[in-house]
């Protein structure tokens, strides 16, 4: 109460209340403090918000959400959680704050397997000083064996969080706080403890996929393997349905080939090995207007390679392919340049027959040479 020993008259503040101010002067100030600056153990925010030196506070970067300042209107999930260190008014009146950040779990570098509390955050090595407007309002921030003791007076659930460990800036590193800078007073005045103390297991990980998404996904992909699965049996079956008219196309083909056979004979059973049959009186049961006799189709090249001797057949082909190789030789022949057209008139030769002179043995050298 800033009251010194030597006055004559006092009375307490039951019988003589004196009006006191809220934001209590630090005493003394920090020695590394400004010289222009005070530093204070408590100050008011325009809102009638008292905030206190070792805080835990909401912070938002919303001007809407600092405009609004009603937590019970705002998620919680959206604010950052921020350690007040230092409290003071500066030369031009402006109230500040200086302290750290803490982070939840998802915002952390972490194995997907490592498991938190559901309302663990970490601390951050990130300090910065901002007005108190950002500050929209008071939570706690305990470790685990205080919050498995129970829960401080005036804060509601929600607003509690667990902090056990700390990262490094990268927020890679975590490293195990053995010692709290900022203790929970358990008082029976201003801490409500539990009549057991709880035990606490970590069972939260940010990165798990929940249950019924995971199950979603898993008839996706069963919905997407069926769908592969009857798109190939169509696939499947359309070739088989082509393979299948293809057989038909030429079992059609041939029907057609052996019915115009037929009709060439007015006999509905024509003899074996004979067109026109003896017995036939040349006149069609189905089609009276049809030509008596009807003149076979000329046979093809197999067929009369099938009457040729060997020789003859092998002799045709040669001359064939003679043929072509002599046209492919003339081709590239005059794409050649040439100084003139009497040179290539002495200078003709049939390269065709020395190409095939050359790939053809010749018998009678080699029985001499034997």
């Amino acid at each position: 109460m800033r009251v010194s020993g030597d006055q004559n008259h006092y009375l307490c503040e039951l019988c003589d209340p004196r009006p006191l101010s809220k934001e209590v002067l630090l005493f003394p100030q920090p020695e590394d403090g400004k010289d222009d600056c005070l530093y204070y153990m408590t100050l008011m925010r325009d809102s009638g918000l008292q905030l206190h030196v070792g805080d835990a506070v909401y912070v938002t970067q919303d001007e809407a959400q600092r405009a609004n300042r009603d937590l019970a209107l705002t998620v919680r999930t959206a604010l950052d959680i921020f350690r007040i260190e230092r409290l003071w008014i500066s030369d031009i009146g402006e109230r500040l704050a200086y302290g750290h950040y803490y982070i939840r779990p998802h915002e952390t570098f972490h194995e997907a397997s490592r498991k938190f509390f559901h309302c663990e955050v970490v601390r951050v090595p990130l300090y910065e000083v901002l007005t108190l407007d950002y500050i929209v309002g008071i939570c706690c921030v305990m470790d685990s064996h205080t919050f498995s003791l129970g829960r401080p007076k005036g804060v509601i659930e929600e607003d509690v969080f667990v902090c056990d460990y700390r990262v490094d800036k990268t927020a890679h590193l975590f490293t195990k706080i053995t010692k709290s800078r900022y203790p929970i007073n358990c008082s029976s005045y201003c801490f409500n403890r539990f009549s057991e103390k709880q035990s606490l297991k970590r069972t939260y990980q940010p990165h798990k996929i929940p249950d019924g998404l995971h199950r979603m996904k898993r008839r996706r992909s069963v919905a997407r393997m069926q769908s592969s699965s009857s798109a190939e049996k169509s696939i499947s079956a359309s070739g088989a349905t082509d393979a299948n008219m293809d057989d038909l196309d030429s079992k059609s083909l041939s029907v057609l080939k052996v019915s115009d056979l037929e009709d060439t004979c007015a006999c509905q059973t024509p003899k074996d090995g004979c067109v026109l049959s003896s017995e036939c009186d040349g006149t069609a049961v189905d089609e009276p207007s049809r030509p008596k006799h009807k003149t076979r189709v000329s046979e093809g090249p197999r067929d009369l390679e099938d009457n040729l001797p060997l020789a003859e057949v092998k002799r045709m082909k040669m001359e064939t392919k003679r043929r072509r190789l002599g046209e492919i030789l003339d081709k590239l022949l005059s794409l050649m340049p040439s100084s003139s057209s009497s040179e290539e008139e002495e200078g003709c030769i049939d390269a065709a027959a020395v190409l095939i002179k050359g790939l053809v043995p010749d018998r009678g050298a080699n029985l001499r040479s034997q």
